[in-house]
């Protein structure tokens, strides 16, 4: 009866390891048994597009930086088939070297900076400011890859709710990036894009599977291509934006422009470029002359330098022929009345998030809310009431003025 017992318990053992053995028999990673990137994350390993952390570790809720993000993409591209990339390291040493590119990167770094991936001395600027790669950075630098082009006749649209939040210049990668399932078109659950968000290595597994397989299936794709230069962003922007060009090349009268930066363009050998989103709502391109003396560029009162030009800076420009002459930031203010819907309290420092409908551009716009001094009313009683009051997705209306910060509430109606 011992004996018999103690077979059944050796059997039982033995299908259980035999079990756990076919569980991970596919899996070379002990960490990515739940990950909801699971299957991905072993076809880009089995691909050969990236490895563990470890010998049996992936990794997966780490951030991948985009060193890391160009490696992987320069295997996509079988960069070590379709050039000498020791060649193209010694040609952009002195780039390398003054960036101080990590010896793992070297050689595929030199890569997308010969064919287009990283378009500037600004982006490796930014591999050592931000190391980490956020959404935004690995559509750019996917949508580069992949030749994106844009027909100036057909204009990007994006459905997210935070469509103002990409650059305009960008918007095209972002769309393929859609259209090869590298993202999801219709965003989080809230449907945000979220292109500030950094991207796990489970994350970017899913990404660069999707693109991977869709680099494959590229129409009409060949190396001769890849060696003429599929991609200029400068090419793309012109394109994108000469409907709204108001400017004669020929002309030598100046023009004074105000509006939002929506997009800063660095270009190796090219002047920096930036597309201005004017108060008429219509995208103007500007050249800044990189030695454009500090006495013209003026920001927040201060005297600067064409690289510390940002999005979202409100300016007012002064050009000739697209070229700029001035250009100073200028006090942004206007007058709300506005209805929004309350996305997010802050109950410490009387703050709200809320989301406005833009009716111009037909896209919701997040905006912050400064309480501090406000009155606020339910609009059932016509009572004041508290901010403990307010609720996650309520309607409310908002009497105030915006600048640059946000919108200071005078008056916030509750409905």
């Amino acid at each position: 009866m011992n004996n018999k017992k103690l077979v059944a318990l050796l059997i039982t053992i033995t299908l259980l390891l035999s079990s756990f053995t076919l569980i991970h028999a596919d899996s070379p990673f002990i960490d990515i048994e739940n990950n909801w990137a699971k299957d991905s994350i072993i076809s880009v390993n089995q691909k050969g597009l990236m490895k563990g952390t470890s010998d049996n570790k992936f990794s997966p809720g780490n951030p991948v930086n985009k060193y890391s993000v160009l490696v992987t993409i320069a295997k996509m591209m079988d960069a070590e088939k379709i050039a000498d990339l020791d060649d193209l390291v010694e040609k952009s040493k002195a780039d390398l070297d003054k960036f101080k590119v990590p010896e793992y990167a070297k050689r595929e770094t030199a890569f997308s900076l010969e064919r287009g991936i990283i378009l500037s001395d600004f982006d490796l600027e930014s591999m050592s400011d931000k190391p980490n790669a956020t959404k935004l950075d690995i559509c750019v630098y996917l949508g580069r890859a992949f030749g994106v082009q844009q027909d100036a006749t057909l204009p990007v649209q994006l459905f997210f709710r935070d469509t103002e939040s990409i650059p305009r210049a960008y918007r095209g990668h972002v769309n393929h990036m859609i259209e090869i399932d590298v993202v999801d078109g219709k965003g989080d659950a809230n449907g945000d894009f979220k292109p500030n968000d950094l991207v796990t290595r489970a994350m970017f597994a899913k990404m660069i599977d999707e693109a991977s397989n869709a680099y494959k299936k590229q129409d009409g794709w060949n190396n001769d291509d890849i060696d003429d230069g599929l991609i200029d962003d400068d090419d793309y922007v012109d394109d994108l934006f000469d409907d709204f060009d108001e400017f004669d090349n020929d002309s030598t009268e100046t023009v004074f422009t105000k509006g939002i930066i929506d997009s800063v363009i660095y270009k190796r050998n090219d002047k920096p470029k930036i597309l201005l989103e004017t108060e008429g709502k219509s995208i103007k391109e500007f050249y800044v002359p990189e030695d454009l003396i500090k006495e013209n560029i003026i920001l927040n009162g201060q005297l600067s330098d064409v690289y510390s030009l940002r999005p979202g800076m409100f300016v007012e420009v002064k050009a000739q022929n697209k070229i700029v002459r001035n250009i100073a930031t200028v006090e942004f203010i206007r007058n709300i009345n506005e209805k929004a819907i309350i996305r997010s309290i802050d109950f410490l420092n009387a703050e709200i998030t809320v989301d406005i409908m833009d009716e111009a551009e037909q896209i919701v716009k997040e905006k912050k809310v400064y309480l501090q001094n406000a009155n606020l009313v339910d609009i059932s009683s016509v009572e004041t009431i508290l901010l403990d009051d307010l609720k996650r997705g309520q309607t409310v209306i908002i009497y105030g003025v915006e600048d640059e910060t946000g919108i200071k509430a005078v008056t916030v109606i509750a409905q």
